[in-house]
């Protein structure tokens, strides 16, 4: 091959048997000037919790809904794509009651629905991914990110990398309800300090974590291989 993008460290030593020309090109969102004047979360009052995506197994929101027995006054909000069996198992659950299923919405809808909520949820399964090392080709971290919405997400070793380096949200074990509700009923209760998770999270969306900073990546391997030729 004369050249590999890879989107995610762990898959940089695949490639190395078969060229030196792999480059690390991450899955950040772009970045527009309009992101520079996007509000941060400000719904200091707000007991609702948000996702925006697949609403699929994959995401743990049958285990979200199990962690809602210990929290009686959080909604959440929940859009997108859906199959028929995933939807009807989560509406058997007796929580079902707190959520506010969308179905699929535009992006100002989720825009609004960002700034209305006092988190995000990002809670992939393990099985989804290289075991407990994760990915950065998962966009929904740092879209979280770049609306100055804090988010609880699974303590996948990436993550919880970004979550100790920019004190931007919570991990927890995905499967585990109680770790969840723990961590969703502490933001709910303490709205300043997620008001600042989320202002830390856009400062690092901005500063790091745009296609802006993975562009010269990119090119790197397209200049590698006009070079060689």
């Amino acid at each position: 091959m004369d050249g590999v993008v890879v989107v995610t460290p762990s898959q940089i030593k695949n490639f190395l048997n078969v060229t030196n020309n792999v480059e690390l090109v991450t899955n950040y969102p772009i970045l527009d000037s309009i992101d520079l004047n996007l509000k941060s979360v400000n719904s200091k009052e707000s007991k609702q919790a948000c996702f925006a995506g697949g609403v699929t197994k994959q995401w743990n929101h049958h285990i979200i809904l199990e962690s809602f027995d210990d929290l009686s006054e959080i909604t959440y909000k929940l859009a997108g794509p859906t199959s028929i069996n995933y939807l009807n198992k989560l509406k058997n659950s007796e929580n079902w009651r707190l959520v506010n299923y969308l179905g699929f919405i535009n992006k100002e809808q989720v825009e609004e629905l960002y700034n209305e909520s006092i988190c995000g949820l990002a809670l992939l399964d393990y099985d989804t991914q290289v075991g407990r090392h994760g990915t950065l080709g998962n966009t929904k971290l740092f879209e979280y990110m770049k609306y100055g919405l804090p988010f609880i997400c699974s303590d996948l070793e990436l993550w919880v990398d970004i979550i100790d380096k920019h004190k931007c949200g919570i991990y927890v074990n995905p499967r585990d309800p109680k770790e969840i509700s723990k961590a969703i009923d502490y933001l709910t209760k303490n709205p300043q300090k997620a008001i600042k998770m989320g202002e830390n999270g856009k400062k690092a969306f901005i500063e790091e974590y745009n296609w802006d900073t993975q562009l010269p990546n990119l090119l790197n391997v397209y200049n590698k291989v006009a070079d060689n030729k």
